[in-house]
Parts: structure tokens; C-alpha cells; sequence
């Protein structure tokens, strides 16, 4: 019966004799506790979209377009507006909202894109934004601080069926594609 200490000069021979496997060895033990090291785990986090929905004609009907367009921008010559829509229980899709930017954050954000921020996160990181329901006559304008129509901006924010269904809608996502009713 062998000790473990004879078992141990064993496996010291075995390395000393052969180096190229030592050497193998030894890099595939490295690159393992590198790899657990370095490789991420868990979810990965989530991808900005490159499509958006939007509309230029208060949301009758919508269309879909590059993501980093910032609005509001020209589309065969009327001004666009990017939309979010929804959809109920019946799978109908509707515009929960429209948005743009004001002047100032459309010219923060195309300089945050000049300094190299992508432009999806620079439309999130600018200040300026103006929302509201279609067929709205006014935007509500969200800036730094709280709005005064804090109240008519959490109504916005919040989607409901239009029907009236206590059931929350669900976003439409661009993969989705959906088409406005005729």
C-alpha cells in the first residue's frame, strides 16, 4: 500500500519527466481561473432597440424607423414624433403616447452624440422631453425637477385600455411590427 507521500513524489516524477504536459496542464488550470475570472455570469443586460415606432399625424397612424432619430424630425416633409404603443386584451394595438424633444436637448443630445455617447443614450440622459395623448392639443414638458402637471404626467405615463378594461395593456414591441387598423 502506498502513502501519500509516496503518492505525492509519484506525481512529482510523473511532472518532472514530462514538461510539455506540465506546461499544458498548468495552462489549462490558468485559463480556467482567468475564464471564471473575467467571463460575466448572470443575465446579460438588456440591448437598447435600434427600431422605434413613429408617427406624423398625431398618432392616427404609425410607422416604423430608426431608433436613434431624435424627435421631432422630418418624414416626407411632416414633422414625426416617436409613439409607444399598446395593446389589450382584444390584441388591437394603440398609441399610448407621443414624444419629442424640445430644441435645446435635440442640440444636447446631437452634442453628446458628437462626444461619442451612442445615440440612444444620449436621447435618455437629455433633459427636454415633451410627451402627450394623441389627438392632445398641449405637450406636457418633463425637465429636470418636478412638473407641474405631475399629476396629468403620472396619467400619461400609466397606460390604460381604452375600452375601458381593468386588464393593464402591454407594450407592442417593434419586433411585433404592428400594423394601425384600417
Amino acid at each position: 500500500m502506498h502513502t501519500n507521500e509516496e503518492k505525492s513524489v509519484g506525481i512529482r516524477d510523473t511532472l518532472n519527466q514530462k514538461p510539455v504536459v506540465t506546461l499544458i496542464a498548468a495552462f489549462i488550470v490558468i485559463g480556467g481561473a482567468l475564464a471564471f475570472i473575467f467571463v460575466p455570469r448572470g443575465p446579460r443586460p438588456a440591448r437598447l432597440p435600434t427600431k422605434s415606432y413613429y408617427s406624423d399625424d398625431d398618432g392616427k397612424t404609425w410607422y416604423i424607423d430608426e431608433a436613434t432619430n431624435i424627435p421631432p424630425y422630418d418624414h416626407n416633409g411632416k414633422q414625426a414624433v416617436r409613439v409607444y404603443l399598446y395593446k389589450c386584451a382584444d390584441g388591437k394595438p394603440f398609441v399610448q403616447r407621443l414624444e419629442e424633444f424640445d430644441d435645446n436637448a435635440k442640440e444636447s443630445i446631437e452634442l453628446l452624440i458628437k462626444q461619442g455617447a451612442r445615440p440612444l443614450e444620449a436621447q435618455l440622459r437629455a433633459i427636454g422631453l415633451k410627451l402627450k395623448k394623441p389627438g392632445d392639443a398641449n405637450w406636457i414638458y418633463v425637465k429636470k425637477g418636478i412638473p407641474p402637471e405631475m399629476e396629468a404626467m403620472q396619467r400619461l405615463l400609466n397606460p390604460h385600455c381604452p375600452d375601458g378594461s381593468p386588464t393593464p395593456p402591454v407594450p407592442v414591441t417593434v419586433d411585433e411590427d404592428a400594423k394601425p387598423a384600417q
